[in-house]
């Protein structure tokens, strides 16, 4: 009882507005709310365990169904001169390669054709609007 006292001293109403707290009912009163949250938490966290322990015993036991590779990889087509930077090649397949994350084949890299200023322009507007008119 003296615990619930500390947190909510009968002799003060609920909407008293002095500054007149004591320390300790100061950190009772944290104490309570971090109590609240962390339960709160904990219980959101027993929902989702229970609930992911539900749908994993739902499933079928069945392996998910893989389709094999091919015993010989198909031939690389010929090599076609871009005008392009071997090196700038390399750096597109590897960035391809670590985005999918399985084979693939690079067939075709075509550079833009027409220069379109559409990052200068969007970055002009934002200058622009962070300005203030006179």
């Amino acid at each position: 009882m003296a615990v619930l006292s500390l947190l909510h001293p009968a002799s003060m109403p609920l909407a008293a507005a002095s500054g007149s707290f004591t320390f300790l009912y100061q950190v009772g009163y944290q104490a309570a709310g971090m109590m609240i949250v962390l339960g709160a938490l904990g219980g959101l966290w027993l929902i989702v365990a229970a609930l992911g322990r539900v749908l994993r015993l739902s499933q079928p036991d069945h392996p998910p169904v893989t389709r094999p590779l091919a015993a010989s990889p198909s031939p690389a087509p010929a090599p076609v001169d871009s005008g392009l930077d071997p090196r700038l090649i390399a750096a597109i397949s590897a960035a391809i390669h670590v985005t999918l994350k399985s084979r693939f084949q690079l067939v075709s890299i075509q550079p833009e054709q027409t220069h379109t200023p559409a990052w200068s322009q969007e970055g002009r507007r934002e200058i622009y609007q962070s300005h203030r008119v006179r």
